[in-house]
Formats: C-alpha cells, sequence, structure tokens
C-alpha cells in the first residue's frame, strides 16, 4: 500500500490561488486554506514540491486538528507520533502558539514538548541539521508540523543587490501565477526596482532550480524523498524600465547574477514607449508594483494616471496587471480595472488589479 502524507504550503493571505494553480499545474490535488493550500502526496511526488516556487514554507504536517482538552491529551499525542524519522541530535528549533483553547499557556506546552524532544533527539550535536517544529493549539485542537526547508522559501540565494521596498520573490511569482504568464508571452515590468518581477519570470520560464543552495532538509531523514531535477529551457522576452538609475544598475546585477537575460532601461513610465526596447512585441503581459505606500498621495497618483496613459498609448495590445493600494488609484489606470486579488505587502494592505 502506497503511504501518502499531507503537506501545507504557505503563502500569505490572499494569494492562496496562485500556489492553487502551481500545485494543479504539477498534476498536485490542492485544498485551498486560509493562508495556504494542502496536499497530499506519495513519497514520490514529494520531490514535485521541491519544484515549487510559489509558497513561503512547505511544511509537513504530522497531526491535523486533534482533540485536546488536557496536558495529558497533548502529551500524549506527540508521543503517538512516529519522531523516529528525524535523526538523533538533531537541532530542533520549537515555536508554539496557542489561542481559544483551554491549553492557553503556551510557555507550558512549550516545556512539555522540549522534555519529550531531548528525550526522543537527545541532546543537539555539532553542525547537526536544524529540525524546525510548530505546534499550534485553536480552539481546543491541536496541529504539528514540520519544515522542509532551514530557511523562508522567498530567500533564493540570487539577490545580491536591493531597493528600498522589493517585493518578495516568491510573491512575485504569485503575481505572474495569477497574470496568467506563460513561456510564449513577453513580459514587461516600468518599475522593476532590483528586478525580482522579471528574474522571477525568467528563472521559472527557462526552468532553472530556484534557489543558490539548496534549503531542503529532509536528506538527513528516514524517508526516500528526493529533490527535484531543472532542466533549462527558453525563456521569453523580459522587458523593465524604472526612473533611477542606480535601481535600473541593481537590476542588472542581480539578473547576471541570477543567469537571467532581460532589457532593462532607465525610463519615466510618463515617456517610455515602444521605442525604448528594439524590436518590441506588439502583445505580451505587463506586470508591475508602481510606487506607493507612506509617500502616498498626489505625485502618486500621477504615476498610476501615466501608466494608464502609457498602456493605452504604446503598449495597448498588452494586458496589464498591477499592484494598488486603493480603487482610486486603479480607476487612474484604468476606469475597468477589476480585483485580482488582495493581500498586504510590507504590512500595507494592497490589490492586485487587471486594467
Amino acid at each position: 500500500m502506497t503511504t501518502s502524507h499531507q503537506f501545507f504550503c504557505v503563502i500569505a493571505n490572499g494569494l492562496e490561488q496562485a500556489v492553487q494553480m502551481e500545485l494543479q499545474s504539477l498534476g498536485l490535488p490542492a485544498y485551498p486554506s486560509t493562508g495556504g493550500v494542502y496536499t497530499r502526496l506519495t513519497d514520490v511526488e514529494v520531490s514535485l514540491l521541491t519544484q515549487m516556487r510559489t509558497p513561503t514554507a512547505i511544511r509537513w504536517q504530522l497531526l491535523n486538528g486533534r482533540a485536546v482538552r488536557s496536558l495529558s491529551d497533548f502529551r500524549t499525542l506527540l508521543d503517538n507520533l512516529d519522531w523516529s524519522v528525524f535523526p538523533q541530535g538533531v537541532d530542533w528549533k520549537l515555536k508554539v502558539s496557542t489561542r481559544k483553547s483551554k491549553l492557553n499557556r503556551s510557555d507550558i506546552l512549550e516545556d512539555k514538548a522540549n522534555r519529550l524532544f531531548r528525550s526522543v533527539f537527545g541532546k543537539p550535536q555539532p553542525n547537526s541539521s536544524r529540525l524546525p517544529i510548530q505546534i499550534r493549539v485553536f480552539e481546543n485542537k491541536l496541529w504539528v508540523s514540520v519544515a522542509l526547508h532551514d530557511r523562508p522559501l522567498h530567500q533564493r540565494g540570487w539577490r545580491h543587490q536591493n531597493v528600498k521596498t522589493p517585493i518578495r520573490e516568491n510573491w512575485a511569482q504569485c503575481l505572474l501565477w495569477l497574470a496568467g504568464c506563460t513561456q510564449s508571452s513577453p513580459i514587461l515590468d516600468p518599475f522593476c526596482g532590483s528586478g525580482t518581477i522579471l528574474i522571477e519570470a525568467g528563472r521559472r520560464f527557462a526552468n532553472q532550480p530556484i534557489f543558490e543552495g539548496s534549503p531542503w532538509i529532509f536528506s538527513t531523514w528516514n524517508t526516500s524523498w528526493q529533490e527535484g531535477r531543472f532542466t533549462t529551457t527558453d525563456v521569453p522576452r523580459l522587458l523593465g524600465s524604472d526612473r533611477d538609475e542606480p535601481s535600473v544598475q541593481k537590476a542588472k546585477q542581480n539578473a547576471n547574477q541570477a543567469k537571467c537575460t532581460m532589457n532593462v532601461v532607465v525610463s519615466n513610465v510618463r515617456k517610455l514607449t515602444t521605442e525604448h526596447f528594439v524590436d518590441c512585441p506588439q502583445t505580451g503581459i505587463v506586470v508591475c508594483n508602481p510606487p506607493y505606500g507612506m509617500g502616498s498621495g498626489k505625485k502618486t497618483d500621477a504615476v498610476y494616471h501615466w501608466l494608464g496613459e502609457t498602456h493605452r498609448t504604446y503598449f495597448a495590445g498588452w494586458e496589464l496587471y498591477f499592484i494598488a493600494t486603493d480603487p482610486h488609484k486603479a480607476r487612474l489606470v484604468s476606469k475597468t480595472a477589476s480585483s485580482v486579488a488582495q493581500f498586504s505587502n510590507a504590512g500595507i494592505p494592497v490589490t492586485f488589479y487587471k486594467a
């Protein structure tokens, strides 16, 4: 009988659909929930998880919503889990949370769990692998999970140059999925900053490895799981611009580090035309994250206005997707702009629109 395991692919609230789309593109089941998407896989299929670019984290669900009303219940449920799959001397890192439950002292639960792990794993050995364990109690139910990696999955390793407000790499992938980008569709970002959206598009469609240095830690576990393999393919045209020349230089340096080919120029969105790019395609998809946030106001409104004007005048054959903080700014781009997704970027509620 084939053994299956449940995993939870974590993502910011509002971007679950993108993770669901990626799972389904890999032929994997997807069950959306708040803040992520569940999937159930066989041992062989786990390698496909390591090819996913949208999640912030991927957690192996060891226990899912079991009733727990006492410390005795808590200890019994933990004892009954098979911890032998993890190596002796592992450096476990425990995170415990509790809410709306009789067991309302996370410090006591953490102490109980740590005592168990000391008896199971022994003393952590020098240079041993990390084991991030998460215990969550909510409404008198218990969840226990283990991350498959030792760092957040948006940390790819290619970004050596940064700007003040870059979008996370995995969130950029979510926007690309929600915008319907494909290997045959040219992509334009007129506010490219350090190049995140374009570089992530290039690496995805070239089927390049996601990370510079693997974050996966299950190679030391008592499982047959393996990492996925990548075979490089062709990529669509990647075009970008930014009014800030230092940002354009950073984008080019990041692209070089990421082994990604793209054409990025210095230009204000108001002055951007198809003439900036040699043999500019007549159709494609614009995906962008215009400036907003604490400095929003009249000047920011003008940016959105000129994004719409430039799109209608020079890139009318292109689909346009953009982020905005409110419907007013969206209407400055297009009076028919419609919401695709809502999420929080750097603590600011934003909406991803289609013009």
